[in-house]
């Protein structure tokens, strides 16, 4: 059993008493929606338990999510949802925009907020306990802004986002999760709404945190001190349609955080060499900066840990 491009599961024949039900569900309904071609196709199952699922799909494979059962199948992303139905496991979503289905029959299966807010153009929160459940959702919506950049933020959502930032909930979130927002953000319309977001809602100190003087001025965006050239945030703008090029960009601003990073009195320090191309991104994972913060105890810095997620390997 397999989906098809148009987003419709063949479901093979199924024996009584079987419930299992696929549906396509997130960012290829909401593109389908908006009337835009999907990059991916994300299915959740309903109703199926692994022996049941993989009884179904021969061949597919469990991949390591936390706190999720996901499998993959023929490219595809599969999950076992633990909801009694679609409508319970929708309202678990991050953004109403992506809490959307579409079921076997070709069906769309979305809210009326849901509706109404991709015709209004609103980024708003299914409901804020579920950022606090997934603190990665910060990102996630900070990087749905850079995808959608004539999309405004609900006082909800705006909200949710300052509370995050100031409980520090985000410093329990995997490194490579992170990353993979930063890699998404850099393929956007709008790359640099990315960065206006984590300044306008101090989203930097976990993940961030050689970027956190950009928080304290806004005119602090200038990549470089000559007032003639625009912003870091409208260079990244410009640079939009080559995710290199704007991971290169971004990378630059750490030039100019490298003198912020040193206390007073400290000396002065060499900034950091950056690399001339981009690995792979299928082989290397993210890195911006050389600095990364020495635990308390002296040790070396643990690799994934809050604070060193702007550091020299690549991208993943």
């Amino acid at each position: 059993m397999s989906p098809d491009e148009s987003g419709k599961a063949h479901v093979p024949q199924k024996k009584p008493g079987n419930e299992m039900r696929i549906y396509l569900v997130g960012g290829a309904v909401r593109d389908e929606l908006l009337g835009c071609r999907p990059p991916d196709r994300d299915y959740v199952v309903i109703g199926a338990t692994e022996e049941t699922f993989r009884r179904a799909y021969p061949g597919a494979k469990k991949v390591g999510r936390q706190g999720r059962c996901v499998f993959l199948h023929r490219g595809r992303e599969f999950t076992l949802s633990d909801q009694p139905d679609i409508w319970a496991d929708l309202q678990l979503r991050d953004l109403t925009i992506n809490a959307a289905a579409k079921d076997e029959q070709g069906r769309i299966l979305a809210t009326e907020r849901t509706r109404r807010d991709l015709q209004s153009k609103i980024l708003r929160p299914v409901h804020p306990d579920n950022f606090r459940d997934d603190p990665l959702r910060c990102y996630r919506a900070a990087r749905m802004a850079s995808c959608f950049p004539d999309f405004t933020f609900h006082s909800e959502l705006k909200a949710v986002l300052r509370d995050m930032a100031e409980s520090r909930e985000l410093d329990r979130v995997a490194a490579e999760r992170v990353c993979c927002e930063v890699r998404k953000a850099c393929a956007c319309l709008a790359p640099g709404r990315f960065l206006r977001v984590l300044v306008d809602y101090g989203l930097f100190a976990s993940w961030f945190s050689e970027l956190e003087f950009l928080e304290t001025d806004h005119k602090a965006l200038r990549a470089d001190p000559n007032p003639d050239l625009p912003s870091a945030a409208d260079l990244l703008d410009r640079l939009r349609g080559d995710p290199l090029r704007v991971w290169m960009g971004m990378s630059s601003l750490l030039d100019a955080a490298a003198p912020m990073a040193l206390p007073p009195g400290s000396g002065t320090l060499s900034p950091p060499k950056w690399p001339k191309i981009w690995p792979s991104a299928s082989k290397c994972r993210l890195s911006l900066s050389g600095r990364q913060k020495r635990p308390p105890d002296g040790s070396e810095p643990r690799p994934g840990t809050p604070g060193s997620l702007l550091r020299p390997g690549s991208i993943s």
